[in-house]
């Protein structure tokens, strides 16, 4: 196993065991948002280049979209997941 794909791996599990109930693989009018927190109205989104239109399109359905390029997964991925609480903590508050 890379440690690309390790740490893929560890990010799968985080979002698993996170205390608010996140699901993988759901999709929206036909487009896949890696992962999705149905409370918070946000979609988590794995990319690998500039050029995923996913974002555009799940934002124009009204959902937040966290665009996570996988290359920075690995390379920072302790601050990779407080930024993702974060940012869910930040929208479970905000007034929506």
């Amino acid at each position: 196993m890379t440690a690309a794909q390790a740490a893929l791996d560890r990010l799968d599990l985080f979002l698993r065991t996170y205390p608010v109930r996140i699901l993988k693989g759901q999709r929206f009018n036909g487009i896949l948002a890696d992962y999705y927190c149905p409370l918070a109205g946000m979609a988590i989104l794995l990319t690998e280049n500039s050029g995923d239109t996913r974002k555009s399109a799940l934002q124009g359905q009204g959902l937040t979209v966290l665009s996570l390029h996988t290359a920075a997964i690995s390379r920072s991925f302790d601050e990779l997941l407080t930024y993702i609480d974060d940012q869910i903590r930040h929208a479970l508050t905000a007034d929506r």
